[in-house]
């Protein structure tokens, strides 16, 4: 039922994408098992938990957590970039951001220490709510938070 619930809202909320946590890198506050739901969203700040698809690993799916943001300033050779700034030179300069992404469980992540920041395209959605640990039959609220 609590299922079914889950889909009906997800159903009729767009951007929202719910996430099983399969692996203990972002323990303690995530843990194996967990789901977590998530919203996509052009707002990411630093301490967010994300889900992101790093070129770097073949896209696979990665939850960490943004430890930095870093500003590039290069010369404007697309008009793709993320932000233009234009000087009196007529020198057009894009600030294109990047995303340092972080395990909490440093011992046990893979993030990007080894695949390298990675861009705002590569990240999908922020976590929001931690729902607990489930198998979609049953799920357990005990550690149901607000991410």
């Amino acid at each position: 039922m609590i299922t079914s619930l889950i889909h009906l809202i997800l159903a009729f909320t767009e951007g929202t994408h719910l996430f099983q946590v399969d692996a203990n890198s972002m323990s303690p506050e995530l843990l194996d098992g967990d789901i977590i739901l998530c919203v996509e969203t052009q707002q990411i700040h630093k301490g967010d938990i994300v889900v992101a698809i790093p070129e770097e690993l073949n896209y696979s799916l990665v939850i960490k957590r943004v430890a930095e943001i870093v500003e590039n300033v290069l010369p404007n050779t697309s008009k793709q970039a993320n932000v233009i700034v234009q000087t009196n030179s007529q020198l057009e300069f894009t600030i294109k951001h990047s995303y340092f992404l972080l395990g909490d469980n440093l011992e046990s992540s893979v993030d990007s220490r080894d695949f390298g920041p990675v861009n705002k395209h590569e990240i999908i959605c922020v976590a929001k709510i931690l729902i607990g640990n489930a198998d979609f039959d049953r799920i357990s609220f005990h550690r149901f938070s607000v991410l």
